[in-house]
């Protein structure tokens, strides 16, 4: 696995990007070492397209220092000096119905379960209304 989708929250953009490596991971450092992706670890990604986006949305480039004051003053000061000191970081998250087929059968058994409970459910609500 080298991309996946990845969104920066507080600018509500969201780009499919490549994944340079694994940061952090709660619980084992050895899933860091051996760069395994699980839910919940913090990935580095290419920001390429996010600071193309950045750039597009404000007009201020952001992995360069600009000569004037004027410029320097123009913009989100905090959200420049993360994205050229820092990597980009990323929490990896798997939303429900991206993990396959083995999710989707699980899902219809929910589903069918729960149907079973509201028919339950209101043949009882009926009962009570009487």
């Amino acid at each position: 696995l080298d991309t996946g989708n990845h969104c920066w929250g507080s600018e509500a953009v969201t780009r499919k990007t490549r994944i340079l490596d694994v940061v952090y991971n709660a619980s084992n450092s050895k899933l860091v070492r051996t760069q395994t992706l699980l839910r919940s670890a913090i990935d580095q990604v290419d920001a390429a397209l996010f600071k193309q986006w950045y750039l597009q949305h404000y007009g201020l480039d952001i992995g360069r220092k600009s000569s004037s004051s004027q410029e320097r003053r123009r913009g989100n000061n905090y959200v420049m000096i993360a994205l050229i000191l820092f990597p980009l970081l990323f929490s990896f998250n798997v939303s429900e119905g991206e993990t396959g087929t083995e999710e989707a059968k699980k899902s219809n058994h929910v589903m069918r379960k729960l149907e079973k409970q509201q028919r339950y459910r209101g043949s009882v609500v009926g009962l009570h209304a009487d």
